[in-house]
């Protein structure tokens, strides 16, 4: 399982529910550490014509000491867990930066609760009463916060009154996780379609009301769900060989067998009990068939990102151009996704990222 969400990396499995973006932890292996990216956002501005500028995080002057220290703790767990998330975050105004960085940790302890250290054990009923708890939240969003509430849900508690959160994002997720509790195939993609849009589609819908601001439209609602979806997708792809090794298929069966792709050849492969078997025809023309099926997703995400507010537009692009890259490096492995890891490399990641600038610049000038 894994994840760089609406701008970015957060990274786990292909249950993740960030993407990698993402998801919901991990860094990738060609995540850059914080010198390259410091180097790589350097010179941003998020003016018109310089591009994202990274902003302080100073909080209100009235804001309690709990709040603060609260929104604190969001922050050190996202630059824990996801560098490049955190950084591309950091080009976001104080407020929408640590509301993004206080959903972050909800969707990361709701991943944690079945792809975490006690997963093992976790039941239906553990995650109808992590439900209960979203909705403590919510209730809680609509009166003064209290100074003695626990911080996690201090802070999301806060994000939720401050940018009118929607509960129905964050139930779909909950509902997603618990379908890693009770199915490990998928017979066909659209059963594997309405997992994705739960577990990450859902993602960029959390991050629509502190992105955008304004109402959104039919089509910026459609794109941010696409490009939840092709992350996770991604994911998918990025993570046979390791979820195969757990005994888990997320890909199709209808179209494993359309491509005469055996359940036994798949996990066998997985653990390196058949060798070479990534350079069989019917699974590079199976995996070729599942990519440009994810980068369909990605094409139906980009036409709505010229429909984002001017200051989030490269963060998203950046999500979009690194995670998207992933594709292209099964393509260089061979599509070998059984036994090797495939990632942006650094060199790569900076220059999507050089890219990803120009191009939300293009955009400004265009409207």
């Amino acid at each position: 399982d894994a994840t760089t969400a609406a701008a970015l990396d957060l990274s786990v499995g292909s249950g993740s529910r960030f993407p990698s973006a993402a998801p919901v932890v991990d860094e990738d292996e060609g995540d850059l550490d914080e010198e390259s990216n410091a180097e790589m956002w350097s010179g941003s501005s998020w003016s018109t014509t310089e591009g994202p500028q990274e902003h302080s995080d100073r909080a209100e002057v009235d804001e309690p000491e709990s709040l603060r220290l609260a929104y604190e703790k969001c922050k050190d767990i996202t630059k824990e867990y996801s560098k490049t998330f955190f950084l591309a975050s950091k080009m976001l105004p104080p407020d929408q930066r640590r509301a993004v960085w206080a959903v972050y940790n909800w969707c990361r302890m709701t991943d944690e609760l079945v792809d975490g250290p006690a997963s093992q054990v976790t039941t239906l009923s553990d995650l109808a009463e992590w439900e209960m708890k979203l909705q403590d939240a919510f209730l809680m969003s609509q009166g003064p916060l209290p100074t003695s509430e626990d911080w996690q849900q201090l802070s999301f508690a806060d994000s939720i009154r401050r940018f009118n959160l929607s509960s129905r994002p964050y139930e779909d997720m909950i509902a997603g996780v618990s379908m890693d509790l009770a199915k490990n195939r998928y017979q066909s993609f659209e059963e594997l379609k309405l997992y994705c849009y739960r577990v990450a589609g859902t993602v960029g819908l959390m991050m629509l009301p502190i992105l955008n601001g304004q109402e959104a439209s039919e089509e910026l609602i459609a794109s941010a769900m696409a490009l939840g979806t092709a992350f996770q997708l991604t994911n998918i792809l990025r993570d046979v060989g390791e979820d195969g090794r757990r005994g888990r298929i997320y890909l199709p069966l209808e179209d494993m067998r359309w491509f005469g792709v055996s359940e036994e050849d798949m996990l066998k492969a997985s653990r390196g009990e058949i060798k070479g078997y990534h350079k069989t025809r019917q699974w590079e023309d199976f995996m070729e068939f599942q990519i440009q099926r994810c980068e369909s997703f990605y094409k139906t995400a980009l036409e709505g990102i010229p429909l984002l507010s001017e200051n989030c537009r490269f963060c998203v692009l950046v999500a979009w151009k690194v995670y998207g890259g992933i594709l292209e490096s099964i393509r260089r492995n061979g599509y070998d996704n059984f036994q090797r890891r495939a990632y942006v490399s650094k060199p790569k990641k900076a220059s999507l990222v050089a890219a990803a600038r120009r191009e939300a610049q293009e955009m400004a000038k265009q409207q």
